[in-house]
């Protein structure tokens, strides 16, 4: 217990979101699975890997064709890793094929979203339409929530210019 004490006192705990070309199953499965050997085979723990799924994303990812891609994979990866291999590990992301982009998101860097263009949440906000709604919530439940925000908003508003 004391080595693996050791062995993990310079490890660095990083979460990342990729954002994927869509693929068939195995080729997503040898992506995951090329992405996991390299973290263990350089020292590296995985604490989570899940697949989120197929999302439409807010605006388009192009691939290398310059062929724009309405449709991507999203994968969200917890790791703890030495600073040196983190580096390494980015590298291999840019590198890749199949990746449009990853966003890493650790507690030791403080968050500056003045120099990105977009809200970091924005890669997994879904438009209405594709929200999975039970059965049971109709036309009419929509528009009332429509409507309660809009009353909501104005409330909100006229309170603000009293």
């Amino acid at each position: 217990i004391d080595f693996c004490f050791l062995s993990f006192t310079n490890m660095v705990f990083y979460s990342y979101v990729l954002v994927m070309k869509v693929c068939e199953r195995h080729r997503t499965a040898e992506n995951m699975k090329a992405i996991g050997a390299f973290i263990y085979n350089n020292g590296g723990c995985i604490r989570s890997f899940s697949n989120e799924g197929i999302l439409q994303p807010m605006k388009p990812f192009f691939d290398q064709n310059g062929i724009p891609q309405s449709y991507a994979r999203y994968l969200h990866i917890q790791i703890d890793l030495g600073q040196q291999v983190n580096l390494k590990f980015k590298k291999i992301l840019q590198d890749h094929g199949d990746i449009f982009t990853f966003t890493c998101q650790s507690p030791e860097a403080a968050a500056n979203y003045s120099m990105t263009n977009s809200f970091a949440l924005d890669h997994f906000s879904r438009a209405e339409e594709d929200q999975n709604w039970p059965p049971q919530v109709t036309a009419d439940a929509l528009e009332h929530m429509d409507t309660q925000w809009k009353e909501f908003s104005r409330t909100r508003w006229s309170t603000y210019l009293r």
